[in-house]
């Protein structure tokens, strides 16, 4: 049965070799990439999937702000990115 576990006990490689195998190594494009920039995530909202000893999913919460056009801002926290090991990905459908 695999555990539930805060993302910030997890090795960062091991959390970047997940997603690089669940996103491709050119992950780092994406406009996601460009919002997150110089954020830390949120430790009591990312969360790590590990059965085995093995990295098998993850989810990571930033904490990010919408500017409104009347100068304020509304702080917002975005999901993502949320991968699952490839060789893990439908695994729930499948199994029933």
């Amino acid at each position: 049965m695999p555990d539930l576990l805060p993302l910030a006990r997890i090795a960062p490689c091991e959390v970047e070799a997940l997603l690089d195998a669940a996103f491709g190594t050119d992950r780092h494009r994406r406009t996601a990439y460009r919002v997150r920039a110089g954020l830390v995530p949120i430790d009591t909202l990312s969360f790590a999937l590990v059965e085995d000893a093995r990295l098998i999913g993850c989810v990571q919460c930033w904490p990010v702000q919408l500017d409104r056009d009347d100068g304020g801002a509304l702080p917002l926290v975005m999901v993502g990115p949320v991968a699952v090991a490839p060789d893990r990905q439908g695994w729930a459908s499948a199994a029933h």
